[in-house]
């Protein structure tokens, strides 16, 4: 699902309307937003025991990037990995963030 689907731009616009940064809204309403609007609240959403365990990490803080005023570093975010249902499913190279700030 991707921020142009008609389910993520719901789901972020309610996660703005609930108070959340701008920066988390995206990653917000792709989780735990959009569990909640496909009815899958009770296997999906946040990170908790007994939940489906999908997550991915990247190569950076995007919260911290956002918080310290480089938000536009944010686009040169790598994906590390990619985890379903509890299970590595992807693994990249990608190591560092190509944004050098000084």
């Amino acid at each position: 699902m991707g921020l142009r689907s008609p389910v993520a731009v719901w789901a972020a616009a309610a996660a703005l309307s609930l108070g959340v940064s701008p920066v988390l809204a995206p990653t917000t309403s792709l989780t735990i937003s959009g569990a909640r609007f496909l009815g899958r609240e009770k296997e999906a959403g946040p990170i908790e025991v007994g939940k489906s365990g999908d997550f991915i990490v990247l190569n950076q803080d995007i919260l911290k990037l956002a918080d310290e005023g480089h938000a536009e570093d944010i686009r040169n975010t790598g994906l590390l990995e990619t985890w379903f249902m509890g299970k590595r499913v992807y693994v990249s190279n990608v190591r560092k963030p190509n944004a050098k700030r000084g």
